[in-house]
């Protein structure tokens, strides 16, 4: 994970390898087929956000 001002970037691995961007000005986004075909948060972006959740917290 690198995590700044602008967002974080997450690199999930599994079966395939894919780059999750959180990022609240321009919307999140990764390189999963299921995001690219729906325009949809995947469970990619989804548990991202459940990590990233308590260090948000901890930066306000």
């Amino acid at each position: 994970m690198r995590a700044d001002r602008d967002g974080c970037l997450f690199r999930v691995e599994g079966t395939d390898e894919y780059y999750v961007n959180l990022d609240e000005e321009e919307g999140n986004h990764c390189t999963c087929p299921d995001f690219f075909y729906r325009k949809r948060e995947c469970k990619h972006i989804h548990r991202c956000n459940q990590l990233i959740k308590p260090l948000k917290r901890w930066m306000q």
